[in-house]
């Protein structure tokens, strides 16, 4: 019952073999990449955990069998970009390498589209913006800055995005109203985000922002590392969404934002996180 820093010890025996990353701190919820797994292959593992007063737990050992991907395709493969634009509707994109962008990473056109960042990470905003102005510049144009952009009008299937870190880069452009230069930035649809690292720093930044859409987001990380607020009343928050998913906002490690945690405009299932805040300016809450 105290934070822990931890590890999973996992491989093709009870040797293990592989560790994943420690942690920064201590925390309650944990996040860990398991990387370089094969198809179909038998794995072992277990959790070592250490509290803050140097009491280790180690779990059992545990097995899991890891599936074929579905077919997938490659990004970048034989895309153009970046900004790599994903237009196949219901189709399995996989990122094959990190990326690197001078403005935005991806671009989402189509619904029921997942995005699996493989275990890679994205690093937008390298460079010069090619737009600037109004938030709704940001919000609306094809080519502003973010990470992860989607758009869409119509009702479609759920799009996904899973399973890696986004970060802003060292251009660390500056939002209007939290819009801007997020690390994902939807306007639409229903949208489920599991497994994702975000990381930003840009003044008026805001993490996940799902600006009319619904929301499904859950095993998070989200790290703020700015400091600048030009209005404290816009809010600037970790994670953002119109509408709350059926399924929630749960299990979301929020090691630190400036001045909001998770906000939603509709849906109370909001449970299970974890949010640390520095309380730049007022109008500061932990879940609102």
């Amino acid at each position: 019952n105290l934070p822990t820093k931890s590890v999973v010890e996992y491989g093709t025996t009870t040797a293990y073999g592989q560790t994943t990353l420690e942690p920064d701190r201590f925390y309650y919820l944990h996040l860990h990449y398991l990387t370089g797994l094969q198809p179909t292959q038998v794995y072992h593992y277990r959790f070592v955990a250490t509290d803050e007063r140097g009491g280790q737990i180690v779990s059992g050992d545990r097995i899991l069998t890891t599936q074929a991907l579905p077919a997938a395709i490659p990004v970048p493969g034989n895309l153009s970009g970046p900004p790599y634009v994903l237009n196949q509707a219901n189709a399995y994109y996989s990122l094959s390498q990190d990326i690197d962008s001078n403005t935005r990473g991806i671009s989402i056109k189509a619904g029921g589209t997942t995005l699996d960042l493989n275990g890679h990470t994205i690093t937008y905003d390298q460079g010069t913006p090619r737009v600037q102005g109004a938030w709704d510049s940001y919000l609306y144009s094809d080519s502003s800055t973010a990470g992860v952009h989607y758009w869409i009008w119509a009702p479609t299937p759920v799009t996904r995005i899973l399973n890696g870190t986004i970060r802003q880069g060292q251009n660390n452009g500056q939002g209007a109203l939290g819009l801007g230069f997020n690390p994902i930035l939807i306007y639409s649809g229903e949208v489920e985000i599991a497994g994702v690292t975000t990381e930003y720093s840009g003044d008026s930044v805001s993490g996940i922002h799902n600006n009319e859409g619904t929301l499904h987001a859950h095993h998070n990380v989200i790290v703020d590392r700015g400091t600048g607020i030009a209005n404290r009343h816009a809010g600037i928050k970790g994670m953002f969404c119109a509408s709350v998913g059926t399924n929630g906002l749960h299990h979301n490690l929020v090691k630190r934002v400036r001045q909001q945690g998770l906000m939603t405009n509709a849906g109370d299932k909001i449970y299970s996180n974890e949010i640390y805040m520095d309380s730049y300016a007022t109008n500061a809450f932990g879940i609102r």
